[in-house]
């Protein structure tokens, strides 16, 4: 069996409904980031890799939803999920992306940083301020990073299972959307 195309994905917003930026990076893509007015569905479907697994921090909650609610692109219809949040709680270990990274011994170049960090970033970019969205790219992509190091460290039981197995999340994930699963 050929190595499953993983797709990173991690979003940042003004701290209210606005996706600020939508950073994913694929084994097919490579590191894409679409901000500002380049978070649109066009842009999106267009970026986005053909198939693979998609791993998220909080994402099922968080990133995926606001996605489909910016975009109308529903990501779960799209890609198997792995929510590595769910995958650290399974392996006994709480908090937030950072807390589990620092506990796990991953470096950030940025460190102490969060997302209201990301959203500060934001405000100073709509400012002028072409640094403080240099920086919120750069944030984004360490969390991208990061992921990548926690998938590594969770290999041997992150989701990589039957879609079956997958199945009663995704409908439970759609009635949440009021919609339906594939």
């Amino acid at each position: 069996m050929g190595k499953r195309n993983e797709i990173y994905l991690d979003i940042e917003t003004n701290g209210y409904d606005l996706v600020t930026v939508i950073g994913f990076d694929s084994d097919e893509t490579g590191p894409v980031q679409l901000y500002g007015k380049d978070v649109t569905r066009k842009k999106l479907l267009a970026s986005l890799p053909a198939s693979g697994v998609m791993y998220t921090f909080n994402g099922e909650k968080f990133d995926i939803p606001k996605i489909a609610a910016a975009t109308g692109v529903d990501l779960l219809e799209r890609y198997r999920s792995c929510d590595l949040m769910r995958v650290g709680w399974a392996h006994g270990l709480k908090g937030g992306q950072k807390a589990l990274e620092d506990e796990l011994g991953f470096e950030r170049e940025l460190p102490g940083l969060s997302g209201l960090s990301a959203i500060e970033f934001w405000k100073r970019y709509t400012k002028g301020d072409q640094e403080a969205l240099d920086d919120l790219l750069k944030y984004n992509a360490e969390d991208l990073a990061g992921m990548r190091f926690l998938k590594a460290h969770f290999e041997s039981d992150c989701c990589l299972s039957s879609s079956a197995e997958h199945s009663p999340r995704r409908r439970q994930l759609a009635a949440a959307r009021g919609g339906r699963s594939r």
